[in-house]
């Protein structure tokens, strides 16, 4: 099964589809510094539990993005009504990505955290 890889454990994500799969849905071409601030920062926030062990408070940190860029922004569902976004970057060391994604537009992916 294809994967969409998540670097931390994001809010979006709630507890909606964690550990489990979602269907793309949607790839739109968009400017970053034409998006809401309150859209990046949904987007974008998620909960840092470095020292936690250790008695300290889970932190809500932001994943920082660069200023302005084309980016894709990716729509996917989990299971019946649970909508979430991703953004990723336009190109990658192979290119161009958003033919690659609309091709994949209906599959179903695995959601990986971490």
């Amino acid at each position: 099964m294809r994967k969409i890889k998540f670097s931390h454990e994001y809010l979006k994500l709630n507890d909606g589809c964690i550990a489990g799969s979602a269907v793309l849905v949607n790839v739109s071409l968009v400017q970053l510094e034409k998006l809401p601030k309150s859209f990046l920062v949904y987007d974008t926030a998620y909960t840092d539990y470095t020292g936690y062990s250790k008695g300290k408070k889970p932190t809500i940190r932001y994943f920082s993005l660069p200023p302005k860029g084309e980016y894709l922004l990716l729509l996917f569902q989990a299971g019946q009504s649970f909508l979430f976004t991703t953004l990723r970057s336009r190109y990658g060391k192979y290119g161009d990505k958003k033919k690659h994604y609309e091709s994949l537009i209906g599959k179903e992916f695995e959601v990986v955290i971490g």
